[in-house]
């Protein structure tokens, strides 16, 4: 599932549930100046959980969710300079945490070269309460 709103010259771009990125999805992405997306699980903690290998598979699939690590790789490789904000939603309670998630995609970004916190700002958006209120500029 995914949106994006454009207001003036930035783009808003929200993208969960993808199971993949596609080529149409990658290209809203890519043109994102404050991007919501998916890290949902850990790959290690989904490996080592009680889920039943099923479910396991329905979640790591093409019609369920992407990881912290290809969540992370896709954004290392396509960074682009006018993306401002990376929000990390949708993460599992049961095999991610905001700290797994948060040093995952920073660790991809910074091995790339892209500073978080200045070059582009990262936040693992709370799992079960509202977050800070964002004003876009």
């Amino acid at each position: 599932l995914g949106y994006t709103i454009e207001y003036k010259s930035s783009k808003f771009t929200l993208a969960t549930d993808l199971g993949y990125i596609c080529d149409k999805s990658a290209s809203h992405i890519k043109e994102a100046n404050f991007l919501v997306i998916e890290a949902n699980f850990d790959m290690q903690m989904l490996n080592e959980s009680k889920y039943p290998q099923f479910l396991q598979d329905r979640i790591h699939g093409e019609k369920g969710h992407l990881c912290n690590d290809e969540t992370a790789e896709f954004l290392a490789q396509h960074y682009q300079e006018h993306l401002q904000y990376i929000y990390l939603c949708h993460l599992s309670k049961q095999n991610n945490t905001p700290e797994i998630a948060f040093e995952t995609v920073k660790n991809a970004l910074e091995q790339k070269g892209i500073n978080v916190g200045t070059d582009v700002h990262l936040v693992a958006l709370p799992r079960t309460s509202s977050s800070e209120f964002y004003v876009f500029d």
